[in-house]
């Protein structure tokens, strides 16, 4: 593992526990990985700008040193001061999907600007477990296609989801790919748009490769970038899809599974 130079995590169900914290263990692991000459990162479907504003209160504020946020779509290089985004999805592209799911008991959601657009308060409980304390709004389908957007979030209870992904089978645009990042979300991104085009990008700017990269993960849309690195972490709680495309299978999030496997194999003793 000595080719590692940079960790990245993804944020829900991977860096967070089940209560919506980062464990005093897991901080001081990120802590003494960075003084030790790593380069530390998150790379979430979450967007970045609302995702600052909780980093005092995770305990992360200063140890995060680049961020690949909704899904790869936006990239933020905080030591090279770089702060890209991907091009956003088309209005046509997000009014065929909400047409496609109208009928099902589902909240559509975009983010923009820090803010949390949303068609219904029907899923709000939903929106709040996964999302915690943000900005939000409820608009009309026509106010949330005035919006520039790079993916489109579906929130509905855990039963329905079934539903959504059979329906997805039904739905073809070139532009974007439906992916399940929770047990109540579905979303749908840009094809170009991955966490593994993202990580890309970033680990060109410091001129490194995959072979220089570890991730920790738990869900589907975290698969590619778990195959892609040299070394791909996935949480006891993760997906059946990230488990089989991990090298490694540590603790769950609410039990220090980054802590765990950092001071096993990363963290050089004093």
């Amino acid at each position: 593992m000595h080719d590692i130079k940079i960790i990245m995590s993804d944020v829900d169900g991977t860096l967070l526990n089940d209560h919506g914290h980062v464990s005093k263990r897991t901080i001081e692991a990120i802590r003494k990985a960075r003084a030790q000459g790593f380069i530390f990162g998150l790379a979430s479907g979450r967007d970045i700008e609302s995702s600052e504003s909780f980093y005092k209160a995770w305990g992360i504020e200063g140890l995060v040193d680049v961020f690949v946020g909704e899904t790869g779509a936006h990239i933020k290089n905080y030591r090279l001061g770089i702060d890209e985004k991907a091009p956003t999805m088309s209005r046509e592209n997000i009014k065929s999907i909400i047409e496609h799911f109208h009928d099902l008991p589902v909240t559509f959601m975009v983010i923009s600007h820090g803010c949390f657009y949303l068609t219904s308060l029907k899923n709000f409980d939903l929106f709040l477990n996964k999302i915690g304390k943000a900005n939000y709004k409820t608009v009309t389908i026509d106010e949330l296609l005035q919006l520039e957007v790079t993916k489109i979030h579906m929130f509905c209870h855990q039963h329905i989801i079934p539903l959504v992904i059979e329906r997805n089978e039904l739905f073809d645009h070139p532009e974007t790919i439906g992916v399940q990042t929770a047990d109540t979300v579905y979303e749908y991104i840009n094809t170009e748009s991955s966490k593994s085009n993202g990580l890309r990008k970033v680990i060109e700017m410091d001129n490194m490769s995959f072979e220089n990269l570890l991730v920790f993960g738990d869900a589907d849309n975290d698969v590619t970038m778990l195959i892609d690195s040299k070394i791909g972490v996935v949480m006891a709680n993760g997906t059946p899809l990230a488990k089989n495309a991990a090298d490694y299978i540590t603790e769950d999030n609410n039990h220090d599974g980054i802590a765990v496997f950092l001071e096993k194999y990363i963290l050089k003793t004093q």
